[in-house]
């Protein structure tokens, strides 16, 4: 599911005109995805240690083209999913 929604945010991000999604995470790779985020092509980590959590964990500020993002999550199946439609 986490993959669908990136998959799709980035999608409709980038036919809105933007070229890059950028955000904080609180981990270098999400439970449920196979790679660390900046192992994905056109992901990079911005300022490492610029950010911490309230408990002193660390939280990655991250900037991803939303191009080489798109062909990513494609080649890892995202968009193949059956959508349910009402």
């Amino acid at each position: 599911m986490f993959r669908r929604v990136l998959y799709y945010g980035a999608k409709a991000a980038r036919d809105l005109g933007y070229e890059y999604l950028e955000c904080l995470a609180p981990w270098d790779e999400h439970p449920r995805m196979p790679r660390r985020w900046t192992d994905y092509p056109g992901c990079e980590l911005i300022e490492p240690g610029a950010y911490n959590q309230a408990d002193g964990r660390d939280v990655y500020w991250l900037r991803w083209n939303l191009d080489d993002m798109i062909a990513a999550l494609d080649d890892e199946g995202a968009g193949e999913e059956q959508l349910d439609v009402l």
